[in-house]
């Protein structure tokens, strides 16, 4: 009610403004019929106004509706976007522990490498060292091998010429006391003497 008699007032003060308060009454009609087309024009306003709220009612919905579906996106995108970034921590933090882990083995892969590079120097090292000695040590056999059987050698060919020598020295001594006999005995035989 309260609203009908503002609008009123404002038609009223609108169209004194428009012809002055005279213009309503100046015509032929009677009071009541100026009331009456007031009441029309106020319903046909009140129409108006009505369907432009409901306009305004549907639209603020559609607002609202697209409101509510774009939060409920948001509130979704949120969701997922919280989702994906603990996702990422969490790849991250395990790609960070791999990389760590894999950072640890090949440290410890490195240290075994010079280890055994060490041990392979020290190991060719030794083998070097033991191949030299081998090798003297079969040089100084050899040596020795071949002193003992030069000395063998020179021992058999001393006695074999020290046993030709007295064969041949004790062949002579025979000889000569074979000989000397003979001479001794063509001497005892002689008389002339």
């Amino acid at each position: 009610m309260e609203l009908e008699l503002k609008i009123l007032r404002e038609k009223v003060i609108e169209d004194e403004q428009k012809s002055g308060i005279g213009s309503l009454y100046d015509d032929d009609k009677t009071s009541h019929q100026h009331i009456s087309l007031l009441k029309t024009k106020y319903a046909q306003m009140k129409r108006d106004f009505d369907r432009n709220l409901q306009d305004l009612n549907k639209q603020s919905l559609k607002i609202k509706g697209q409101e509510f579906v774009l939060d409920a996106q948001i509130k979704i995108i949120k969701e997922q976007t919280q989702k994906l970034k603990a996702t990422e921590a969490e790849f991250t933090g395990q790609m960070r522990k791999e990389q760590g882990e894999i950072s640890q083995i090949n440290r410890e892969n490195t240290k075994t490498q010079i280890n055994l590079e060490s041990d392979i120097r020290q190991l060719s090292n030794n083998a070097d060292q033991c191949e030299q000695i081998h090798l003297e040590h079969k040089l100084h056999q050899d040596r020795e091998k071949k002193f003992d059987e030069e000395a063998k050698y020179r021992h058999d060919l001393e006695v074999k010429l020290a046993t030709e020598l007295k064969e041949k020295k004790v062949g002579e001594k025979t000889q000569l006391e074979a000989d000397h006999q003979q001479i001794t005995a063509d001497f005892l035989a002689k008389t002339d003497y």
